[in-house]
């Protein structure tokens, strides 16, 4: 299946034209941010070993200042192009250490990043989004748009090469939308989704340690 974020306009609204159609009719349109760029995935998807599921990206004003910086924009782009670089999970790069996305999930991968290091979760990592435009806060929609086809895709192929898979937000929406997930044999579940750090605690020792020794052994 072709990668439909190619083709994301140049400038803002930063929308692909088959979710404008739908987008446009729905209440409440203004909950989401279109005028910075969409994260509807980070890192290399091809190339990791484990797949983290989120909800979507969300936004405060700060987000603004990042999606000012021409290195950052950089960065988004290759990541929608796929394309791998020195640090291909952009988040944990630590030219972006002011950024509220890279605050989130350096606060996130704590425990992770001092077992593996960043360039090995960079390297190993990926995290998918449920739905790919910005909000402030959690936003359901009655419908799938059409750029989620994509990364349900994305979700299906991993199962297929046997990944490992944790779902760290919106498992009930990951489920409905992904026959076979919810009983998927390499699917870790965190023991909060209060907290959503992929912590050993929040994930159980064995299960982190397992985490540790995949992301390492590249």
């Amino acid at each position: 299946m072709e990668n439909p974020w190619k083709k994301l306009p140049s400038q803002s609204p930063y929308v692909l034209s088959d979710d404008w159609e739908v987008l446009s009719r729905i209440n409440r349109i203004e909950y989401f941010n279109f005028d910075i760029l969409p994260e509807p995935f980070l890192g290399i998807i091809d190339t990791a070993k484990v797949i983290l599921l989120n909800l979507n990206p969300g936004f405060d004003e700060e987000d603004r200042l990042a999606h000012s910086r021409k290195d950052f924009v950089e960065a988004l782009q290759r990541n929608i192009q796929q394309v791998p670089s020195e640090c291909s999970f952009y988040p944990l790069d630590p030219r972006f250490s002011e950024t509220p996305v890279y605050k989130w999930w350096n606060n996130k991968l704590r425990e992770l990043i001092e077992e593996c290091g960043r360039t090995s979760i960079s390297k190993n990592v990926a995290s998918i989004e449920f739905f790919p435009y910005h909000s402030p806060s959690k936003r359901s929609l009655k419908q799938t748009i059409p750029s989620q086809q994509y990364n349900f895709y994305i979700v299906r192929q991993a199962m297929k090469d046997n990944k490992t898979i944790l779902i760290m937000r919106a498992r009930r929406e990951w489920f409905s939308c992904i026959p076979g997930l919810e009983t998927y044999p390499n699917l870790l579940k965190l023991n909060s989704f209060r907290n959503v750090s992929v912590s050993k605690k929040n994930v159980s020792d064995k299960k982190f340690d397992g985490l540790v020794q995949l992301i390492m052994n590249s």
